[in-house]
């Protein structure tokens, strides 16, 4: 009964979408789901982006650090720990924002009725 309830919500709310629109429920369903694999494209473009930018920096640190070292740089030791404590909240975000969107990634390609429906309901 309770799925019915939310079939009959769902359905309301996109009438009332599909009015303010000027256009039919049936079309604005259409383009929400093909919306849904484009979405799910940027997202995971973005994701990459940022583990390639993650890793990237790590490994310039890792070089730089390595670098000024063995050439004595004498404000080494802080502009490691200035720099390397960068990375580190550049690494956590990246890491959050994986574990957050990695559902909404998924649920794009394979889902897309889902994912058209979880942004109608707002739930992003």
């Amino acid at each position: 009964m309770k799925s019915k309830l939310m079939d009959d919500k769902t359905t309301a709310l996109i009438q009332q979408l599909a009015e303010r629109l000027g256009t039919t429920t049936e079309h604005l369903w259409g383009v929400l789901v093909r919306q849904a694999p484009i979405s799910g494209t940027v997202d995971l473009l973005a994701m990459g982006g940022f583990v390639f930018v993650t890793y990237w920096l790590f490994r310039l640190l890792l070089r730089k650090t390595k670098q000024w070292k063995d050439d004595h740089v004498p404000d080494a030791p802080f502009l490691e720990v200035v720099l390397w404590a960068g990375w580190a909240l550049l690494a956590v975000f990246t890491t959050v924002f994986l574990a957050v969107d990695a559902a909404n990634v998924v649920a794009a390609f394979v889902n897309p009725e889902y994912w058209a429906l979880m942004q109608l309901v707002g739930h992003r």
